[in-house]
């Protein structure tokens, strides 16, 4: 059976700072960037972005947000009309797929952006049915 991928509308200005977000973090040390994915209510396109700091103990090996800092990037976004729809996060040095981990923080209808620096390849996934799935970007 052949099932089609989704498909899902970003802005280039979008992707772009993705990139240079995930690029900025590999010149700290190798970290990984991280942050929400986010569209105007009732709209499909994902226009926006909000950078988040990466407090994990290694920051070379993965990203942990503060619940606190999630928390108040949610709230500002919610208020200026905005709606989350994923996340997006960097592998320096890594290939753009997802791993183990990435896997374990799915959450279902979510977009999971993953941008190598190295490879300069951005992909994007979905959960769906406890598997993540890639997702066109448009």
């Amino acid at each position: 059976m052949i099932t089609a991928m989704a498909v899902v509308a970003f802005d280039p200005q979008l992707l772009e700072a993705i990139k240079t977000h995930s690029r900025r973090e590999k010149e700290k040390g190798g970290y990984e960037a991280v942050g929400f994915l986010a569209r105007p209510k009732g709209e499909e396109k994902v226009v926006a972005s909000l950078p988040l700091a990466n407090h994990c103990a290694d920051p070379q090996q993965g990203f942990f947000v503060e619940p606190w800092e999630q928390f108040r990037a949610e709230t500002k976004l919610a208020e200026s009309g905005y709606e989350i729809v994923g996340v997006y996060h960097s592998h320096p040095t890594s290939e753009a797929l997802p791993s183990r981990a990435d896997r374990a923080m799915a959450r279902p209808t979510e977009l999971m952006v993953i941008y190598s620096v190295s490879y300069d390849d951005l992909k994007c996934w979905r959960e769906k049915d406890g598997e993540l799935e890639p997702v066109e970007i448009q």
